[in-house]
């Protein structure tokens, strides 16, 4: 809660195997000088990985990026799904060297990939929250019924002005509204028109509003 940018990161991870992947890599950077013979593919996965890190971090590349070329491009840390890959398909790259330099091993491959296949799921799996499920069902089934019986009191085809006005995309909380809350009468709606989700600083928005 109280670091900086805590968003949709609260909830995702790259899990163990992942992590070690993630710092296998980042050692491999370290001591890439020193170890001239290490496979190609981990080189190149081990690069890759770093220069998206160092891209996605704060106040890492992306903010050079933004202060020197353009600052348009936005979300840099929706770019960690990569790193994940890349450390993940590292880490299975090693271990497939590993076993490559001990061939009594090999025959234990099958196994080896079977038993980590099954501990990444487990390790990556949410458990099952009933009660959200229930909770999010009911808001879900109030939505569509208000909705719907809205539908029924106007002609097909009509435009409904939503208010408040809340731009679109990204603003603050509203009068205790979130964002794209009011995108509730597009999602339950087939028959309707609705102000919101125009794209904020658009000349059609704006000639709206006059």
């Amino acid at each position: 809660s109280s670091s900086p940018l805590s968003n949709e990161n609260s909830t995702s991870s790259m899990g163990i195997i992942g992590s070690a992947g993630f710092m296998l890599s980042l050692l491999l950077v370290a001591l890439a000088p020193a170890r001239p013979k290490v496979d190609e593919r981990l080189r190149l996965l081990a690069a890759i990985v770093f220069v998206l890190f160092m891209f996605a971090t704060i106040g890492g590349l992306g903010s050079l990026f933004a202060l020197v070329v353009s600052p348009l491009i936005r979300g840099w840390n929706r770019i960690s799904i990569f790193i994940a890959c890349g450390s993940i398909l590292f880490f299975f790259v090693a271990l497939q060297c590993l076993l490559q330099k001990r061939p009594h091993y090999t025959r234990y491959s099958v196994a080896i990939a079977s038993v980590l296949v099954l501990f990444g799921l487990s390790d990556q799996t949410a458990s099952v929250c009933q009660d959200c499920n229930a909770k999010q069902k009911v808001a879900f089934e109030n939505d569509q019924q208000f909705v719907q019986t809205i539908e029924k009191t106007l002609p097909v085809g009509a435009a409904i002005y939503q208010l408040p006005y809340i731009g679109f995309p990204e603003v603050p909380i509203m009068h205790r509204l979130l964002n794209y809350q009011m995108m509730t009468g597009v999602l339950h709606s087939s028959a309707l028109h609705w102000s919101f989700g125009g794209m904020k600083g658009r000349p059609e928005i704006g000639r709206a509003h006059v």
